[in-house]
C-alpha cells in the first residue's frame, strides 16, 4: 500500500537530519578536565620530598661571600618552596654590609635565587680614629681593610661638621664624590690619580691629584669645573706641582708648589 502523498504546507520530520544536542561533558572534555585536576593536585601535593628547597643561588655577589649570604637568608633544611618567605629572605640578605639591595624569587622545582646589588666602594672616609669605606652614594658602610687603601681618602668631613648638623657630613661627602667623578669623566684628573680630598667648612674642597692641588669653593661646583676645563684647554698642566685655586668668583689663582725633592735639597 502506497504511503499518502504529502500535501503542500505539511511538515515532514526526517530523523536522519536531526543531530543530537552536544553536551560540554562529552568524553574528550571529561578526560581533559580530569587531567587538569590531576595536575593541580600534583602541584599541591608535590613529589615525595614535598617540593623542598634544594639549592639557594646568589647572583651578582662579588664582594660578598656565599656562606655569609646563606646564613643571612636563613633558609633552613626542610623548607618547602611554598613555605619560603621571599621578603624575609631579602631583608636577611640586606643585613650584609656589602649588600645594597636583594631580590629573591623561586625557580621551580627546587631553587631559590637571590639577586644581589652590592655597594660600589668609592672612597675612604676618615672619621675620628676610624677608616670607613664609602659607597658611590656617599654612605659609609664598612670598615676599611688593605684592599681599599688605593681609594681617595676623604678628610675633614666629620667632627665639628657633624656637630653643626647631622646631614652636613653626608652632603659634603656626596659633593666630594661628585668632584671625583666629574674630574675623571671630563678627562681633567683621572680617578686613580686622586689621593685625597680634604674639606673645610670655611674654604671648601682641596683635591690632591698627583703633584697638583686643586681648591674648589663651597658654591657652584659645576661652574668651577668648567673654568678648570677652560684653563686646562688653554695650556695649564695638572701633571706639574702647582696649586690651582678656583674658589674666587672671577679669577683663577695658579702658583707653583715646591716639589718634595726640591724641599729636601
Amino acid at each position: 500500500m502506497n504511503s499518502p502523498t504529502a500535501r503542500a504546507g505539511d511538515h515532514v520530520s526526517d530523523p536522519s537530519n536531526v543531530l543530537p544536542r552536544r553536551r560540554w561533558w562529552t568524553a574528550p572534555r571529561l578526560r581533559i578536565a580530569a587531567a587538569a585536576a590531576a595536575c593541580v593536585v600534583g602541584l599541591a601535593l608535590g613529589p615525595p620530598g614535598g617540593w623542598l628547597v634544594e639549592r639557594v643561588a646568589f647572583e651578582g655577589a662579588t664582594e660578598t661571600d656565599v656562606p655569609s649570604l646563606r646564613h643571612l637568608a636563613d633558609l633552613r633544611n626542610g623548607t618547602t618552596m611554598w613555605g619560603v618567605d621571599l621578603d624575609a629572605v631579602e631583608r636577611g640578605v640586606e643585613r650584609h654590609p656589602w649588600v645594597r639591595e636583594a631580590h629573591a624569587r623561586r625557580e621551580w622545582p627546587d631553587t631559590v635565587v637571590v639577586e644581589i646589588v652590592e655597594h660600589h666602594a668609592a672612597a675612604l672616609l676618615h672619621d675620628g680614629g676610624r677608616l670607613l669605606v664609602v659607597s658611590d652614594e656617599g654612605r659609609p658602610f664598612l670598615p676599611a681593610d688593605a684592599r681599599h687603601l688605593d681609594l681617595p681618602h676623604l678628610t675633614g668631613f666629620a667632627g665639628e661638621l657633624g656637630a653643626l648638623h647631622p646631614d652636613l657630613p653626608s652632603l659634603a661627602v656626596r659633593q666630594a664624590l661628585w668632584l671625583v667623578s666629574e674630574l675623571d669623566e671630563r678627562g681633567l684628573v683621572l680617578r686613580d690619580q686622586i689621593s685625597e680630598i680634604s674639606f673645610s667648612r670655611s674654604s671648601g674642597y682641596r683635591v690632591h691629584a698627583g703633584p697638583a692641588e686643586i681648591a674648589f669653593g663651597l658654591h657652584d661646583l659645576p661652574t668651577q669645573i668648567t673654568r678648570l676645563a677652560e684653563i686646562v684647554a688653554g695650556g695649564l698642566s695638572l701633571s706639574s706641582p702647582q696649586s690651582v685655586d678656583l674658589g674666587a668668583p672671577s679669577v683663577v689663582l695658579v702658583r707653583p708648589l715646591q716639589s718634595a725633592s726640591s724641599s729636601g735639597s
